[in-house]
């Protein structure tokens, strides 16, 4: 037993004694060879093969440095047939001291023999491996190269605390992300009880019973990224053939309920992304259900694989009305990552997760959209506006381009930038755009950057409208705008004149200070006619025009028809803290 007090302290030490280790050139995973011997009734894993390692740097390489969690037994190590001239136990970590320098280019195999068994059935780290529903990540059971970020204290204050700095950027708690942004092949076999089904990355090239052993091998035969996980229990399969592709839906044989809608949403992107983004690159795709408490997220996707939780994926109440699709949002958000992040591969760096995220959530939403209407997304929207202005609160917003591991940003304002240039030119542009950006890293092999992106986005841009998506990626602004008036007059003949007040104040972050000035800016404004009585839930545009607004503007609008209501930006082309007052009723004068 280690409390969270002696964990944090073990964390501590460990950073001060190995964040060196960040700044050490080191090789990084090229080729994974192994076979995972999992023994569920006993909670036991056995791990064995070889990690090819490449030399990537422009410099040699004298030692290696290989972290394995605490957890983990290693049964032997070698580093080119050597053991290790360090071994750090308190740490976990081994020091290879290679007798002739690594040069650039150059590999060398590690050889490992693992092994992980679990006891405790409460601890937190401790429900991985279980009899029926293990779900295992590279983390728990590989080796890693040079200094695990991963091992820090995340929580700011619980590092204060401890005296250690302040971390640059917010760590996304739901986030899975490899120690280094390598990419690698691999050739994995995964031996499990007969009675159950192993998934994990790849293409499943065979499956064979040798007594009580089911052995399943998968296989990656180009680069894909550098980290590696699988799942096992006792699935049922639910099968359909789309689109030349296997999709295919591992679930607990009590959980089948939502196995329909879980195809629905995996088929609808697929169809979305290949006819948009490219082809998809693998003969098949799993979505496999695994534990809420071993996956810790809604969804993880890795090359030709997504894991969905149990409670937020194939428990979920699709049934009660008036509810946001959570599933069909989920299910597309992880399979566009085969896309976005698995097949466009950011360069390492500020604006990454952006690429990754934000696009994802542009997916997502695009099928949502083809799936249950244009009506569905306006809760998503207010939902992100609002996630977007509780996360800015706490200060260190940076622009889109530059962002980090803010969630409220990649996911919540990159949702809302890329809804609202969708809004601003179109769906089909803007998916030409992100195709664009797809196809030319393809074929350049050059990683894209966030920048990357934005010049795609306003090369599909009118040159009038730029400024708006260079505000949305390049800046961090939001602004206030209101109706303050909004009374109309009867003229003859039948038309009216609506007296309009337009006032609205713009905040800018810079530097970590905030700056409000008057709204100076074209903003469209709408006269939408009085309701019917049958209560429709959008009544026609009377007028709709973009209008100038420096500070308070004064309008009078001539319009055919009871004038109902005038709404400031109906389409939500700016970040408005405060949609409310946005809209305001037509006093009417008979």
């Amino acid at each position: 037993y280690e409390s969270e007090e002696d964990l944090l302290a073990w964390k501590a030490a460990y950073e001060r004694a190995y964040r060196p280790l960040e700044a050490l050139a080191q090789p990084v995973p090229a080729h994974l060879d192994a076979a995972f011997d999992l023994e569920p009734e006993e909670r036991r894993l056995r791990v064995r093969g070889r990690l090819r390692l490449e030399n990537w740097t422009p410099n040699a390489i004298d030692s290696v440095w290989v972290a394995a969690r605490r957890d983990v037994r290693v049964a032997s190590m070698t580093l080119a047939g050597a053991i290790p001239a360090d071994v750090d136990e308190r740490f976990a970590t081994r020091r290879f001291a290679l007798g002739a320098p690594m040069a650039p280019g150059a590999s060398l195999d590690l050889a490992f023999d693992l092994r992980i068994e679990r006891r405790s059935p409460s601890a937190d780290d401790d429900v991985d491996l279980v009899p029926n529903g293990t779900y295992v990540h590279g983390f728990a059971m590989l080796p890693s190269i040079g200094y695990r970020r991963s091992w820090e204290i995340a929580d700011p204050a619980a590092r204060r605390r401890a005296g250690l700095p302040e971390r640059a950027e917010e760590d996304d708690p739901e986030a899975h992300l490899p120690e280094s942004p390598s990419r690698m092949t691999f050739d994995v076999r995964v031996a499990t009880p007969t009675d159950q089904l192993p998934v994990a990355p790849g293409v499943l090239v065979s499956s064979t019973i040798a007594g009580a052993v089911r052995t399943t091998r998968f296989r990656a035969t180009h680069p894909v990224n550098a980290f590696f996980a699988f799942a096992s229990a006792r699935y049922d399969v639910e099968r359909v053939r789309h689109g030349g592709v296997d999709v295919e839906v591992y679930v607990h044989p009590g959980h089948r309920r939502n196995v329909a809608r879980v195809l629905e949403a995996a088929t609808a992107t697929l169809d979305l992304c290949v006819a948009r983004y490219g082809p998809y690159p693998f003969p098949q795709l799993r979505i496999a259900e695994v534990p809420d408490a071993s996956l810790r997220a809604g969804g993880f996707a890795l090359p030709g694989v997504v894991f969905l939780a149990e409670k937020r994926g194939f428990l979920i109440d699709t049934e009660a009305s008036g509810r946001v699709d959570l599933l069909a949002k989920r299910v597309a958000h992880e399979v566009s990552h085969q896309w976005w992040g698995h097949q466009l591969d950011p360069a390492s760096g500020p604006g990454a997760t952006a690429l990754v995220e934000s696009l994802a959530r542009h997916t997502e939403l695009r099928v949502l959209k083809a799936l249950r209407g244009a009506a569905a997304l306006r809760p998503v929207l207010d939902f992100e506006l609002d996630r977007y202005l509780s996360g800015r609160t706490a200060g260190g917003e940076v622009p889109l381009v530059d962002v980090g591991r803010q969630p409220w940003l990649f996911y919540a304002k990159g949702s809302l930038a890329m809804a609202a240039t969708s809004e601003l030119v179109g769906e089909e542009a803007v998916d030409g755009a992100l195709g664009a950006l797809l196809a030319d890293a393809k074929a350049t092999g050059r990683a894209p950057t966030a920048r990357d992106l934005v010049a795609r986005l306003l090369a599909a841009t009118p040159v009038a409208d730029r400024p708006l998506v260079e505000e949305w990626w390049t800046r961090s602004v939001v602004h206030d705008l209101r109706v303050t008036k909004a009374a109309a007059t009867r003229l003859p003949g039948g038309r009216y004149r609506v007296d309009v007040v337009v006032d609205g104040r713009t905040f800018e972050t810079t530097d970590g200070a905030e700056k409000e000035r008057a709204f100076d800016g074209d903003v469209e404004l709408v006269v939408r006619a009085a309701r019917s009585e049958r209560g429709d839930d959008e009544a026609p545009p009377l007028h709709a025009e973009r209008h100038r607004v420096r500070g308070p503007v004064r309008l009078s609008i001539l319009v055919d028809g009871l004038p109902g209501e005038v709404v400031v930006d109906p389409r939500r082309l700016l970040l408005d803290r405060d949609r409310a007052d946005d809209v305001r009723d037509v006093e009417t004068g008979r």
